[in-house]
């Protein structure tokens, strides 16, 4: 008898902790804007001093931005000298400052370059530097390294094939360059999107490759040692055209978890070994338009509990997911914002960052390009601006394969300078990002298909622009929230009618594969 009474002794307590511990997990929806500029925030991280730091752009110039932990701006400053300045990354330092990496025009020539700023604990400049690799060039990750240096990694452009080509650098703690590289394995584009330091000092790094003729399109995983020279390098792909994207990699301790985009099949969350052969892989049915190649990804990050959580990327409204350590699916909410980032909070809570506004099917007063920062608690909940959404996951299957990845070393120009630095101000308020009705498209011929008639009450036809030879594969049509609600897979001609005309109005999201092409547009149904 005394041994139940302890056995329930124990599980009263343990329950009292876990309530106790789901109300002290704060929740909180803010919008960061200027009524007569522009605000966009790509990424966050936790600061020293238990508060977050938010990198990003303002106003053309590159912005950093100091918040508690109820939301509020503790500083804010505008960094860089010319427009078209941005951060799209931030690493906390050993000595309790802060590196943002991003892009910035060269005075001279115009070509975009690589800006490193280090700030202090303020937002005060310790340094600046803006690397020329010899290209147009942007930094898309950055990480702290074991001796206190930096990794960083991005695409370089260029008129000639390949189109771009991935960049490699490494800083030592001041800021100079210790190597440089640039690798190329597609013929026709290199991306790389995330780089991660690996216990033997060596570096993982993600992104995708592009071959034309014939076409091909896959996620690419190279490994690199100590030195920036390759030790192995290895393609991703499915069974078909899909374009398989890679968008983050976590070093476990038992390999690689990859977070890859498909383009048709929604997002993948690929297992490897230390060598890049394949485990098992996971997908997750959430459609994405396929975000703008030049600007950071979602990142896979890790929870306390041993789980990850992970965002998509598109219009705005997509999902969080939550994974366990094996990739099994947790739980899914829709985020009211164009996602960005995400990380996990000291009391083991979520702090999504996005941007807005979004499309959806309202106009509102501010709509400007503005910043929202959504305080979830462990399950994904908040005081507003989350919605829940029906999710379907399963098991697959990929290709895994060696490929030939050329090297040579990259630039080593580096100018250091001062950038201006200075104080700027944001409104605030508590809610979500705006929405905005607004259906600018793109010409019929650069999307691959026109609507017609658009907007309409809810019967239009969808036809090819240029339809040579060509047939609609599929045609798949999502509302704002992301929901699929028509889907057909039977092959037709050049035009295929729709009858949505049960749908309530508003904004549609309309995904067509033509040959193995991509493509897609909006529809405004409105009676």
């Amino acid at each position: 008898m005394k041994t139940k009474i302890g056995f329930f002794t124990a599980f009263l307590f343990f329950l009292f902790l876990a309530i106790n511990l789901k109300a002290q997990q704060p929740t909180f929806t803010k919008v960061y804007f200027d009524p007569a500029g522009s605000a966009q925030g790509y990424a966050i991280i936790k600061t020293f001093d238990q508060n977050y730091l938010i990198a990003g752009e303002k106003d053309l110039k590159g912005l950093v931005m100091k918040l508690d932990q109820s939301g509020s701006i503790l500083w804010s400053k505008k960094i860089g000298e010319f427009n078209n300045t941005r951060f799209n990354c931030v690493t906390a330092t050993h000595d309790s400052c802060f590196v943002l990496a991003g892009i910035s025009p060269d005075a001279i020539t115009g070509n975009h370059q690589i800006l490193c700023v280090k700030v202090n604990a303020t937002g005060d400049t310790i340094w600046n530097r803006e690397i020329n690799m010899g290209l147009s060039s942007v930094a898309l990750s950055i990480e702290l390294t074991n001796d206190h240096g930096f990794i960083l990694c991005g695409c370089s452009s260029q008129d000639i094939t390949p189109l771009s080509e991935i960049i490699a650098v490494k800083l030592d703690s001041s800021g100079n360059i210790s190597w440089s590289s640039i690798l190329s394995a597609g013929n026709y584009t290199n991306y790389a999107y995330s780089i991660k330091q690996t216990s033997d000092g060596g570096y993982i790094m993600i992104g995708d490759l592009d071959n034309s003729p014939p076409y091909s399109a896959s996620a690419c995983l190279i490994r690199l040692t100590a030195n920036g020279t390759i030790s192995w390098a290895k393609k991703v792909y499915g069974s078909d055209a899909d374009y398989y994207s890679g968008f983050d990699v976590v070093i476990t301790p038992t390999g690689y978890l990859c977070y890859l985009n498909n383009e048709i099949n929604g997002y993948v969350l690929l297992k490897t070994d230390f060598y890049g052969n394949f485990l098992w892989s996971r997908k997750f049915d959430a459609y994405t338009p396929g975000p703008d190649p030049a600007l950071p990804r979602p990142k896979l990050r890790p929870t306390s509990d041993g789980g990850f959580v992970f965002l998509t990327t598109g219009w705005g409204g997509e999902p969080l997911i939550k994974i366990d350590s094996l990739g099994n699916f947790l739980w899914v909410k829709i985020m009211m914002a164009i996602s960005s980032d995400v990380i996990e909070s000291d009391d083991h809570g979520l702090l999504f960052l996005g941007n807005g506004p979004i499309m959806g099917v309202k106009s509102n007063m501010i709509y400007r390009p503005q910043i929202g920062v959504i305080k979830t608690d462990s399950l994904g909940n908040s005081v507003g601006c989350v919605a829940d959404m029906m999710f379907t996951t399963e098991t697959m299957t990929l290709n895994i394969a060696p490929i030939t990845c050329t090297v040579t070393t990259g630039g080593s120009s580096m100018t250091s300078s001062h950038p201006e630095d200075t104080n700027t101000t944001l409104s605030t308020f508590d809610g979500c990002v705006d929405i905005t009705g607004g259906t600018t498209e793109k010409k019929s011929d650069e999307a691959g298909f026109s609507i017609s008639p658009n907007p309409s009450d809810g019967h239009f036809q969808i036809m090819i622009s240029k339809p040579d030879n060509l047939a609609i594969r599929t045609i798949e049509i999502y509302n704002v929230m992301g929901e699929m609600i028509y889907r057909t897979f039977t092959p037709v001609s050049d035009r295929l009618p729709i009858d949505l005309s049960s749908r309530p109005d508003g904004i549609y999201y309309v995904k067509a594969l033509i040959h193995n092409k991509i493509c897609s547009q909006k529809i405004l149904i409105s009676r």
